[in-house]
C-alpha cells in the first residue's frame, strides 16, 4: 500500500523499506494490534502522504546539491593531475 501511494515513481517506491512500515505502524496503530484497522487508515494515509512529500523534497535537494558539487572541467582544459609546473 505504501509503495502504491508513490504512483509511477519507481525510484521513490524502491526507497520504501521495512523501517518505513514500522514507523507508520508505530505512529498510526492506535489499538496496538500491529495492523492498520478501518479507523486508522485515513490518519495513516495522511501521515504517509506527508512523509512521501518530505522524502521527495529531501531527494530533490540532495540531487541538486550533488549536481552542484560535481567538479566540472572545461572542455579542452590542460589540467592534469600528473602535470607539474616548473
Amino acid at each position: 500500500m505504501l509503495r502504491a501511494s508513490c504512483g509511477d515513481d519507481e525510484r521513490l517506491a524502491a526507497l520504501i523499506g521495512d523501517g518505513d512500515v514500522f514507523f507508520v505502524l508505530e505512529h498510526c496503530d492506535m489499538d496496538g494490534d500491529q495492523k492498520i484497522g478501518r479507523t486508522e487508515v485515513l490518519p495513516m494515509l495522511a501521515m504517509w502522504r506527508d512523509l512521501i512529500h518530505e522524502i521527495k523534497e529531501r531527494h530533490s535537494a540532495a540531487d541538486l546539491l550533488a549536481a552542484k558539487q560535481e567538479p566540472t572541467t572545461p572542455r579542452g582544459s590542460k589540467l592534469s593531475s600528473t602535470c607539474t609546473l616548473l
